[in-house]
C-alpha cells in the first residue's frame, strides 16, 4: 500500500489551546488542546524531560486527521506541578487520570511516547474501559529496556548507563539531524525554538527515577488479558529503547508492531507528518482487524504481523508500508 506524501512537512489546522486545570487538592495540570469537540477523543502523553509544546507539529496534524487532541504536561514537567521524589508512575499515571476526570474525558485513544508509553500501559492496565486503543510509541516499555535502565547495586550498572548514555546521545544526533535535513531554514529556527521552550527543568529527574524503578510487564499482560485494543510503534534504530524492547513489549500486550524503518526514538518529532500517517493508518488497522474478528481486540500471536513503514529521506517521495 503506498501513502501519498506530499512536500509539505507541516500544515497546521487549528491553533492549540493552553490551559492550566487545578484539580480538588490544588495540582496544577497544564493542557494542550487541538482539534475539534466532536472529533475522535485521543489523549497524548509525552517523553520524559519535555512537554506536551514539543509535539505541537504532529498534535495538529492529527487534529486535522480529525481527532479531538488533548495533550497533558506530566507531573514534574512543564506547567505541571511536580510530585515528591520517591513518586511512581503509577502516581504519575493517577494525576492523568484525575486531569482526563476533570476534563470530562471518559473515554479516548491513548497515544504515549518513551515515558507517555509507560504512563499509557498503566492506565490502560487498571482503566481498560476508556481506552478506545493504545498507540505505544518507542515507549519506555520491554524487557530489554527495563534490563538496560534498572536502578541496582549490579557492577554492570556504570557500563549501562555509559552505554544508554551513547545511545541517547546517537539518538539525539540521528533525529536532530533528519529534522533539519527535512525543513526550510525558517522551520528549522522554529522547530528548535520550540523545543528550547518546552525542555523541562530539574524536577523531571524524579520522573526518571521513577522509570528507573518501573516494571511495565504486569502492565502489558493485563491490557492483553482485558482485550485493550494494541499497537506499537518502534524505529528500527532506536538506541534508547531497542528495538528489542517494542517486541516484547507487542508480545506481552498481544498488540500489533509496526516497525519505523531507519528512524530513532523521536522520530514523532523529527517527522510529524509520517506520525500523524503512521497512527491513523495503525488505528485502520486495528478497526479493521476487530471487525474481522467479531468484536474482539485481542491480536492472537498467530496472526500477529510485523510491518515495516519505509520512507526516503526526500520528503518529495512517496512514503510505502510494507505489510
Amino acid at each position: 500500500m503506498v501513502l501519498d506524501r506530499d512536500r509539505v512537512l507541516y500544515m497546521p489546522t487549528a491553533k492549540p489551546r493552553h490551559d492550566t486545570i487545578v484539580l480538588d487538592d490544588g495540582f496544577r495540570v497544564a493542557v494542550t488542546s487541538v482539534g475539534s469537540r466532536h472529533g475522535t477523543p485521543l489523549v497524548f502523553l509525552h517523553g520524559l524531560g519535555m512537554s506536551a509544546a514539543a509535539y505541537t507539529e504532529m498534535l495538529e496534524l492529527l487534529a486535522g486527521r480529525g481527532f479531538s487532541v488533548t495533550a497533558l504536561d506530566a507531573a514534574d514537567h512543564g506547567g505541571t506541578d511536580p510530585l515528591p521524589w520517591g513518586h511512581t508512575v503509577a502516581d504519575m499515571a493517577e494525576i492523568t487520570t484525575r486531569a482526563l476526570d476533570a476534563l470530562g474525558i471518559r473515554a479516548a485513544v491513548m497515544v504515549g511516547h518513551s515515558m507517555g508509553g509507560a504512563m499509557v500501559a498503566e492506565f490502560a492496565a487498571k482503566h481498560p474501559e476508556r481506552v478506545l486503543a493504545a498507540i505505544l510509541l518507542d515507549a519506555a516499555a520491554g524487557e530489554d529496556y527495563h534490563d538496560a535502565v534498572r536502578a541496582d547495586a549490579s557492577p554492570t550498572l556504570p557500563l549501562r548507563t555509559v552505554q544508554f548514555l551513547a545511545g541517547a546521545g546517537a539518538d539525539l544526533i540521528g533525529d536532530g539531524l533528519r529534522a533539519w535535513r527535512l525543513r526550510s531554514f525558517q522551520e528549522c529556527l522554529q522547530f528548535s525554538h520550540r523545543l528550547r521552550q518546552s525542555i523541562s527543568g530539574p524536577n523531571c529527574m524524579r520522573a526518571g527515577y521513577a522509570l528507573m524503578r518501573h516494571d511495565t510487564a504486569p502492565l502489558l499482560k493485563a491490557m492483553r488479558d482485558k482485550a485493550v485494543p494494541t499497537v506499537i510503534l518502534h524505529g528500527t534504530r532506536d538506541r534508547i529503547v531497542p528495538v528489542l524492547a517494542g517486541a516484547h513489549a507487542a508480545k506481552l500486550s498481544g498488540g500489533k508492531l509496526y516497525l519505523v524503518q531507519d528512524r530513532y526514538h523521536s522520530w514523532m518529532l523529527s517527522e510529524p507528518k509520517l506520525a500523524a500517517t503512521v497512527v491513523d493508518t495503525a488505528l485502520t488497522a486495528v478497526q479493521t482487524l476487530d471487525r474481522k474478528q467479531a468484536g474482539s481486540a485481542v491480536f492472537p500471536h498467530r496472526r500477529r504481523k510485523h510491518t515495516t513503514f519505509r520512507s526516503p529521506a526526500s520528503a518529495a517521495v512517496p512514503m510505502e508500508m510494507q505489510a
